[in-house]
């Protein structure tokens, strides 16, 4: 058993989430219904506030429970006797806010028991169909798996009842909050819900001080970047992406613009998670590559399951031929993961490979990290192997004023260990480096996040040093 140190805070926590998901379902639910679901949620948050001495990861799975409790009734009706109750799906999505504003609040327990089920009591293991809405007219028929909901049978007898299946979905919604699962894709996206165009975007100012005695790497840069991105569902739970980007110079940066800088398609191929198109591409957490990517990317499983896999092929600004297979295995603190990167590079031509092994630990509010890389190609000191040390701490959220993360890194990097490095400081330009980074990223005001990053590097090759001191400050919107 794990404990925080922060009992306080996690209280204050659990209490914001509450209210959040209390806020969000309370409109949608008919006035039958508001006063015995803001005394329930009132009496969760009570409870856990009372607690002495609360163990947080027990916490974490009694709060998931409830919610899920709770959940499960509004899921299975505001009323037995109501011929005007809420269409299944929409009761879905209706639970599925109270997931998603539980799964932004951080507190997803971290070894929930998916197998978990509750004592069964006349439980009809086979799936029905069940009609929306009877007897309203104009609302477009749709079926639900039985699952998904405990029945109406079961309601009526004894509404604080779950189903099996319904515990076991309700608690897979709330730790997978990350990317939509397949029914959902399929549920969620019907036309019936109305769903609009999402966009949103990013307006960032930057400034790179740096000093060096390289004179190509000693001049300072700033600018403003601008980026509008939008999905919107296509068909069959398959959706369309468009990013814009526009650059704005200051002092030494570019006035590039791409109107089309990301499009893609995201959607199930069977039960694998399909990316296809030109997108943004995160290696081994930015250590490799950070930037777009061409081609199509297959995921099986999800980012908490306890094994992911990721194949993908295309290209990037630097290579072509590039194929990439990752397999990670995560476990209650901890994950692992084995990567192999092969590519041709533009530059010259040469195949290169880069083999990674690494990992995260996750302790209280810290995590730390480790990564090995070993490329086929040496670099000019016959050098192909390195490694990355980090540190986190903290856990920024951009539309909550006052969150912050913090980071720290030591990095050996060979110069064919890395395509084009996703750190702010001068790696990116070095024949291979050494050095460390760290960081702070604070949230001013909603949407509005500040940061602030000093990294101390020196060229494995040549030896000369490289000082970095980044400022920005985002936008989000």
């Amino acid at each position: 058993v794990r404990f925080s140190g922060d009992q306080e805070a996690f209280k204050r926590e659990i209490a914001y989430a509450n209210a959040l998901a209390t806020t969000a379902l309370m409109n949608s639910l008919p006035e039958s219904r508001r006063k015995q679901f803001a005394y329930e949620m009132a009496k969760l948050t009570t409870d856990m506030i009372n607690r002495p001495n609360i163990n947080i990861e027990q916490g974490k799975t009694d709060f998931s429970y409830e919610m899920a409790r709770i959940t499960a009734q509004v899921v299975a009706g505001s009323s037995a006797t109501s011929a005007a109750y809420s269409p299944p799906v929409q009761r879905v999505d209706q639970a599925r806010q109270i997931a998603s504003v539980y799964a932004d609040s951080g507190y997803a327990p971290s070894n929930i028991n998916m197998n978990r089920t509750l004592p069964e009591t006349d439980v009809q293991k086979q799936t029905a169909s069940i009609p929306i809405n009877e007897g309203a007219a104009g609302v477009e028929q749709y079926n639900i798996p039985k699952p998904l909901i405990t029945t109406r049978k079961q309601y009526n007898e004894d509404p604080s009842y779950i189903s099996p299946q319904t515990y076991n979905i309700l608690i897979d919604r709330l730790t997978h909050p990350a990317r939509p699962s397949k029914n959902d894709l399929k549920i969620f996206d019907r036309k019936f819900l109305g769903e609009p165009i999402e966009i949103d975007g990013e307006v960032r100012f930057h400034n790179m001080a740096n000093d060096s005695r390289n004179p190509v790497w000693d001049r300072n840069r700033s600018g403003l970047r601008f980026r509008v991105a939008a999905n919107t569902h296509l068909y069959d739970g398959w959706r369309i992406h468009a990013m814009a980007e526009i650059l704005r110079s200051i002092r030494n940066y570019s006035n590039d613009q791409d109107y089309l800088a990301r499009i893609y398609l995201t959607g199930y191929l069977g039960e694998v998670y399909t990316t296809v198109g030109e997108f943004g591409y995160l290696m081994a957490n930015g250590n490799i590559y950070d930037s777009w990517f061409k081609g199509v990317r297959f995921e099986y499983g999800y980012d908490n399951d306890k094994y992911k896999y990721t194949a993908a092929i295309g290209k990037t600004k630097y290579t072509t031929d590039t194929a990439i297979a990752t397999v990670r295995y995560n476990d209650y603190d901890y994950n692992l993961e084995l990567g192999a990167y092969n590519y041709e590079l533009n530059e010259n031509g040469d195949m290169n490979s880069i083999f990674t092994f690494g990992g995260m630990y996750r302790f209280s509010n810290f995590t730390l990290g480790g990564l090995y890389l070993r490329s086929t190609l040496k670099d000019l000191n016959r050098d192909r192997d390195g490694y990355v040390v980090s540190l986190y701490y903290g856990d920024l959220k951009s539309w909550r004023k006052g969150t912050y993360s913090l980071f720290a890194k030591f990095y050996d990097q060979p110069r064919h260990t890395y395509i084009m490095h996703g750190m702010e400081g001068m790696g990116q330009w070095m024949h291979g480096f050494k050095g460390f980074g760290a960081g702070v990223n604070y949230t001013l005001h909603e949407n509005l996040v500040g940061g602030v990053y000093y990294y101390d590097l020196e060229e494995k090759y040549s030896g000369i040093k490289g000082r970095t001191l980044w400022t920005q400050l985002s936008w989000y919107f």
